[in-house]
């Protein structure tokens, strides 16, 4: 099948630039702070009204702090590798792509994994 009518249409894009800042530039748990963006694009300026929100501190889980004596493994998984790394034993399990883990690994390269890798770590 051809079309047999047509409508030619010129679109064009702009580029937004949107600046966002805080007063006080720092804000801490149980702070007032206000929130202020404007965006501008060519020749063009937007300012974004502010909206008053009070923030409340989270609720559930919170931070779990870890206190481990996990000593830098150097040489893992190969005798040419400079690098090191840790494996911390968690006080929980947690669930990551159908599987379950309680450990978690950490590597000087900045490789991190769930789980003990074994003779594969930070490589």
């Amino acid at each position: 099948m051809r079309c047999t009518q047509h409508r030619d249409c010129l679109t064009s894009t702009n580029s937004l630039t949107a600046t966002a800042t805080s007063t006080p530039a720092t804000v801490c748990e149980g702070q007032d702070a206000q929130l202020n963006v404007g965006a501008s694009t060519g020749d063009s300026i937007f300012n974004v009204n502010p909206y008053w929100s009070n923030i409340s501190p989270l609720s559930g889980g919170g931070i779990t702090t870890i206190n481990t004596t996990a000593q830098l493994l150097t040489g893992m998984g190969s005798t040419n590798q400079d690098d090191g790394g840790v494996v911390v034993t968690l006080p929980f399990t947690f669930n990551y792509n159908g599987n379950s883990f309680n450990q978690m690994s950490f590597c000087t390269n900045g490789w991190v994994g769930a789980g003990d890798p074994g003779d594969n770590r930070c490589s």
